[in-house]
């Protein structure tokens, strides 16, 4: 007999609902047999996300640096403006 399995909510999951062992979800093709299909350089086509992200790693790793544009401790001091409080009595 069977492993019965439970869906989020409790209820048992019905036979048969998923991917059946052994079967597979993605195939496989050449761009040429995607050129000769009608596809140009222009059109988008659906990648799996980790294999992109393995393929495109040496532009997906590479970060520009950032600036620093805090100003300096003697630049802020160049900016303020003197000023003197009176009070009247």
């Amino acid at each position: 007999m069977d492993k019965v399995t439970y869906n989020k909510d409790g209820t048992p999951r019905k036979k048969g609902s998923g991917r059946k062992k052994g079967s597979n979800s993605l195939d496989t093709t050449t761009i040429g047999q995607l050129r000769d299909a009608g596809l140009n350089d222009d059109d988008t086509i659906v990648i799996g996300k980790k294999w992109g992200e393995e393929l495109f790693k040496k532009t997906v790793d590479t970060r520009i640096p950032a600036k620093d544009n805090t100003p300096s401790a003697t630049d802020v001091v160049q900016e303020k403006i003197a000023f003197k409080l009176t009070t009247f009595n």
